[in-house]
């Protein structure tokens, strides 16, 4: 995940509910399960925010 956390990164501000979509698209080839999904989500989101890169 981080290494899409770094491309965020340089392409600028996102809106969060099209990266919450992304992080869960890329999250489901890992075969985990949805709490776990949810938890990475929300600790991604976190970062996001507190870089400044999601818009709300």
């Amino acid at each position: 995940m981080t290494g899409h956390l770094h491309d965020y990164g340089r392409t600028g501000f996102v809106r969060k509910d099209k990266f919450v979509e992304e992080v869960k698209s890329v999250l489901e080839d890992y075969n985990l399960g949805e709490k776990d999904i949810e938890e990475a989500v929300r600790e991604c989101v976190w970062l996001m925010r507190k870089e400044g890169l999601i818009k709300r």
